[in-house]
């Protein structure tokens, strides 16, 4: 992966008008416009789809790679540790069990 343009360094802000959160809405389904929510995308996961993984990615990794270059202070463990962090979602995803509590917590 190339370097995450949105990262900032550590004890600094994001750039204005952007956030080191998720981004913006929900994920919408290719093709159907259709809002998918995280457990929605977890359930896609568990079951193998790997489409779901690459929105989970466009939703979250801006955030986790922002979390771990503010926290390590270089970009390339940061970029590391984004990669690590999807690589164990998607190893982890057939664990998910929704009756178990929401994806939030």
């Amino acid at each position: 992966m190339s370097p995450h343009p949105t990262a900032v360094a550590p004890g600094t802000a994001p750039p204005a008008g952007r956030s080191a959160g998720p981004s913006a809405g929900p994920v919408p389904w290719p093709g159907t416009g259709e809002p998918l929510t995280d457990e929605h995308l977890m359930r896609g996961l568990a079951a193998g789809d790997d489409t779901c993984l690459a929105a989970v990615h466009r939703r979250w990794s801006r955030m986790v790679h922002t979390l771990a270059w503010r926290t390590l202070g270089d970009a390339a463990e940061a970029e590391d540790v984004t990669q690590q962090v999807f690589l164990g979602v998607w190893r982890g995803c057939g664990g998910y069990r929704p009756e178990r509590g929401t994806v939030a917590g």
